[in-house]
């Protein structure tokens, strides 16, 4: 939803939903701010940074104090990068951090572009930042250096200084300003494997979980198989838990890093999530989050499989066919078939009327009821692993079903009296023999006795 503030700063967002589907509280709504420039009576303006807090639920209170950004004309701190490549890396990450308080915070990080160069924008007026560059390998994110930006007297451009421990600017590194003149940066190569244990991000978040009551279906030993197209997964804190961020996003990939030249921006400090519509047959799918710290750190991925399955069985076909000892009687056999059906349901009163969900099988012997028109009625459903169910029909001729006059004559022949009737029609227990075994089996059927 989207609202305006009043004259007073105040707004409401309504006909938000507070649960999903499942009945499960809605905990990760997102609320972002956008300020637009306020102009003052002498003609100057003012801008605001965009603000956004995450995490919401309905009936939250969510209040935004918003920083001034810097004028239009400098609100940036840009450079490029003269030697990306000197230290071997796949690809280097630059972090912004600001100073507060004597310590350097994590804002946010950027990769280079197509020509080694990048720009942050919308910063804090008059507020000062510092600048670490990182050289990384692969997709785990191996870092073979990492160097914060200073000053290098008489060479035109800013040099790398050795990260610390804590993974805080080492003495001498320059602090930048918004609207700072676009420099040039570049790796001290004698630095390449300066990378101190502080470089470490945080551990992998625990209890990652989906829902039950979202999932609360048929699974696998390994993984959980829903009709369900959209999924809700919760998680808890690392180790370390303070001050944490997360980066998460559901795809097909199991094997799937985040790190810095892939991370889903912004990160956020919500611990829940709900995907998008997931629809598919059969479909695998992965969560991924990791955490990242007040340092910028992303720590280890983890990760959840799930299926996801929300089309019922398809390419149904059902063919009625009776034996030709079965003539005469009202049992019939069915061939079945329906991809991806684990269960049927076979009835002959109306789909889910009057039998049970048994496992599949191709091939099934039913009995039709007696009495009634010309033709009966077979109703058929197919389920899958995930309670996705389909149906269709069958109708059978009754043309040569026995009837009572039948059952009739076997007695009178049984008693010795003789017709012209073809008798052996109505040898419907299929031994050879037409006698009061096939006259009881009639009998029967003609009750609704037998199934």
């Amino acid at each position: 939803g989207t609202a305006w503030t009043d004259e007073n700063g105040r707004y409401r967002l309504e006909g938000l939903r507070s649960t999903d589907a499942a009945g499960n509280a809605i905990a990760d709504y997102q609320v972002t701010v956008d300020a637009f420039t306020r102009y003052l009576e002498d003609g100057a303006s003012i801008r605001y940074r965009q603000s956004v807090k995450s995490g919401k639920r309905v009936g939250d209170v969510v209040d935004f104090i918003l920083a001034r950004a810097s004028e239009a004309s400098g609100d940036a701190i840009a450079g490029t990068v003269s030697n990306p490549g000197a230290l071997g890396g796949d690809y280097v990450a630059v972090d912004i951090f600001r100073g507060v308080d004597g310590a350097a915070v994590f804002e946010q990080h950027l990769l280079l572009d197509d020509y080694n160069g990048f720009r942050f924008t919308d910063l804090i007026s008059g507020a000062t930042y510092y600048l670490g560059f990182g050289a990384y390998v692969g997709e785990v994110e191996t870092a073979t250096s990492y160097q914060w930006a200073g000053e290098c007297a008489g060479c035109g451009h800013d040099i790398g200084f050795a990260d610390t421990a804590e993974h805080q600017p080492p003495a001498g590194v320059r602090t930048y300003s918004p609207g700072v003149v676009p420099f040039q940066f570049q790796f001290d190569t004698s630095l390449r494997r300066a990378i101190p244990n502080g470089l470490s991000g945080p551990g992998p978040v625990t209890r990652l979980a989906p829902r039950s009551t979202v999932l609360n279906l048929a699974r696998t030993p390994s993984e959980a198989v829903s009709s369900a197209p959209r999924m809700t997964v919760t998680w808890q804190p690392t180790a370390a838990g303070a001050e944490e961020k997360y980066y998460f996003l559901f795809n097909k990939k199991a094997d799937y890093q985040i790190n810095k030249r892939n991370a889903p921006t912004p990160a956020s400090t919500a611990r829940v999530s709900t995907s998008g519509d997931l629809s598919g047959d059969s479909v695998t799918w992965y969560f991924h989050v990791a955490a990242e710290d007040d340092r910028g750190r992303i720590g280890q991925t983890s990760s959840l499989t799930f299926a996801v399955d929300t089309v019922a069985p398809r390419n149904i076909q059902i063919r009625a066919s009776r034996s030709a000892a079965a003539v005469g009687s009202g049992v019939i056999q069915l061939e079945l078939g329906a991809t991806g059906a684990t269960e049927m349901y076979i009835s002959n009163t109306g789909f889910g009327e009057g039998g049970q969900w048994e496992k599949f099988a191709a091939n099934r012997q039913w009995t039709l009821p007696a009495g009634g028109p010309d033709t009966a009625t077979v109703y058929v459903q197919f389920r899958d692993a995930a309670r996705n169910a389909a149906g269709a029909v069958v109708t059978v001729s009754r043309a040569g079903l026995p009837t009572l006059s039948d059952a009739v004559a076997i007695l009178r022949v049984a008693c010795g009296i003789q017709t012209a009737d073809d008798m052996q029609r109505l040898d419907v227990t299929g031994d050879g023999v037409v006698g009061l075994a096939d006259a009881m089996v009639i009998l029967q059927n003609i009750a609704g006795l037998r199934q």
